[in-house]
């Protein structure tokens, strides 16, 4: 509706490429369109121009849609300008990216628009752009009202600093977006202004989270290279936090419909306006209107997003953010902790559990529509809490974000302190062997004739649940994740590429003691679950034929099942040492002919029970 000095105080029409000071007569002017010498007409643009007039730049068209409408360009009379054409030119080249934007979207359309550039202030310091028709629908300018019915009125004040034409096409995207939304959802716009005009300007209960927010994503996809605006996406920081969707009211709830685009695509935009309360709406109806367009699950996957920063604006940009994190819940030993939260709002904040033992985890009183989610680190997936969390050798430290749309909390969380025979063992959890040591144990388990070797897909997982008692051998697996390599041999050999596939998950039993680490399958046979082949790719010895001519290469596939204790390429069963501090797991097997085997391990997930 306005955009403020934060980002683009105002237009210097000094620093646009406008034309002479030549001006076109009132009659020439486009039907359908106001009149520069109507008092009133000009004071729909600005109510201190009622005695001024203006002069006519140029016409462009903006076709979308199977429809084709006009854009007129004015300036007020006397301001300073330059060339025309060039100006022109500029506006040209909009309406073709506007076009393009609502061809897009899909369902919009535009009136008739003219646009008027003035070197008069704004009037509201740090405005310098708006869209009249807005105000004259609720009787702020009626005397005016019948004259300018078929057109939507643009303003541009001169304010304190220039800007590049790039912003100024930004902020004029925008504005026109607003035109569409007076055009095509009357009853949504007076819903949404009236509420907040009716609280003299506090607009915490008006339409505007949704006014301001969709125009500037329509803004983003019709200029996606324009960044001159990406600061004013940045209060959603901080007010996501504290503050309910529904109750901002500025441009950085595009954060949310950006998302909301990527997801559902553009033309989910004007069908989220169009469930919009259509009539003047008090905080309660928007909020209702809100629940019935976004659920709890979704404003929770939304969350989680944003958090992870993977949010895109129209044109494929990351959103400019950096969330602010809460003040993190640190424990130490049992004990509730109320879970308060807000409707629609981003809570979250680290959770830290202290080093040196386990930590049941329970959840009491939550209401339905709460969603609480956690992340065992930055860059990892977002799952439910787990029921037990083990900080044995160091802290165990989670993100989490809980969301609500209705209720005030989500509930209550329990800690515990299992009973000490629970196993807090640093090596319980999930591991991946890093890509370095797995080719050293190819290379050194290979035959003498491979050169080289190449993971083409997969990796090798350790499994290791939080079972295991001092008395007892716990649970986990042996995990081929879709392993596949390839050997690459000495040309003498007469095998060119051998390609091992190794996909298995098989159940083990595990147990530690003072350094030494014990890992046996399950089933006696140690044949793993799932298949292992290798595929051998042969050739012919280089031998003249009867017409004395080589002998021609032809591959020959050969597959067969392997064990897993032959063709496995992790640690041996049975007894190895073993250390493990946090995140890195270090482990020695000796039972190999040519000596000691190493393989390390990074954390994948904290265990659940």
């Amino acid at each position: 509706m306005r955009l403020p000095s934060l980002v683009l105080r105002v237009i210097l029409l000094s620093s646009l490429p406008f034309g002479a000071e030549t001006a076109l007569a009132d009659e020439a002017l486009l039907p359908g369109f106001g009149r520069c010498a109507d008092a009133a007409y000009m004071q729909v643009f600005d109510r201190r121009l009622g005695a001024s007039s203006c002069d006519d730049v140029g016409t462009t068209t903006i076709t979308a849609n199977g429809r084709t409408t006009k854009m007129r360009v004015l300036k007020l009379r006397g301001s300073a300008s330059r060339d025309h054409e060039a100006l022109m030119t500029e506006f040209h080249e909009l309406a073709r990216s506007v076009g393009a934007a609502m061809e897009k979207m899909g369902t919009v359309s535009l009136g008739n628009v003219s646009v008027l550039l003035t070197d008069t202030p704004p009037v509201v310091d740090d405005e310098y752009g708006h869209t009249m028709t807005l105000d004259a629908q609720y009787g702020a300018y009626s005397p005016a009202r019948k004259i300018v019915e078929r057109e939507c009125q643009i303003a541009f004040f001169k304010g304190a600093r220039a800007t590049s034409p790039e912003a100024f096409f930004f902020a004029l995207s925008h504005e026109l977006f607003h035109c569409m939304q007076y055009r095509l959802w009357e009853g949504q716009m007076a819903a949404g202004l009236r509420a907040g005009r009716d609280t003299g300007r506090g607009l915490a209960n008006a339409g505007w989270w949704w006014i301001e927010g969709t125009a500037h994503y329509f803004a983003y996809l019709s200029r996606p290279g324009a960044a001159e605006y990406d600061p004013s996406l940045l209060p959603f920081d901080q007010s996501s936090v504290r503050t309910s969707l529904y109750e901002m009211m500025s441009y950085d709830t595009a954060v949310f419909f950006a998302w909301w685009g990527q997801t559902r695509g553009h033309s989910a935009i004007p069908a989220f306006i169009a469930q919009m309360p259509s009539r003047p709406s008090p905080r309660q109806e928007q909020l209702e209107a809100l629940r019935r367009v976004v659920t709890s699950d979704e404003w929770s996957e939304f969350s989680r997003a944003y958090l992870d920063r993977n949010i895109q604006l129209p044109g494929g940009r990351l959103i400019p953010s950096n969330p602010q994190q809460g003040e993190p819940l640190r424990i130490s030993d049992a004990g509730e902790f109320p879970l308060p939260t807000t409707n629609y709002v981003v809570e979250r904040r680290p959770i830290i559990f202290a080093p040196g033992r386990a930590y049941n985890v329970s959840f009491e009183g939550r209401p339905a529509d709460a969603r609480i989610k956690w992340a065992a680190s930055a860059g990892t997936g977002w799952s439910d809490p787990p029921a037990t969390v083990l900080a044995c050798e160091s802290e165990a430290q989670f993100r989490e974000v809980r969301s609500t749309s209705s209720s005030d909390t989500a509930g209550v969380m329990r800690v515990s302190i299992p009973d000490r025979d629970t196993n807090c063992n640093c090596v319980v959890g999930e591991w991946r062997m890093t890509e370095p040591s797995l080719l050293e144990n190819l290379r050194r388990r290979a035959h003498r004739s491979v050169e080289s070797h190449t993971i083409v897909s997969g990796r090798l997982y350790l499994i290791f649940n939080p079972d295991a008692t001092p008395t007892s051998l716990g649970t986990g697996r042996y995990v081929h994740e879709n392993l596949v390599y390839r050997s690459q041999h000495r040309p003498e050999s007469g095998t060119s590429l051998v390609e091992t596939a190794l996909k298995d998950s098989s159940p083990i039993f595990w147990g530690t003691g003072v350094g030494s680490l014990m890992i046996a399958f399950q089933n006696p046979s140690r044949r793993p679950e799932g298949t292992v082949n290798t595929s051998t790719y042969m050739r012919r010895p280089h031998v003249p034929n009867s017409r004395g001519e080589d002998g021609v290469t032809l591959p020959v596939t050969k597959k067969e099942p392997l064990l897993l204790a032959v063709a496995g390429v992790g640690p041996l069963l049975g007894g190895s040492t073993y250390q493990c501090s946090g995140n890195n797991l270090h482990i020695e097997s000796t039972g190999y002919p040519d000596g000691t085997h190493t393989f390390d391990f990074v954390r994948i997930s904290s265990p659940t029970r």
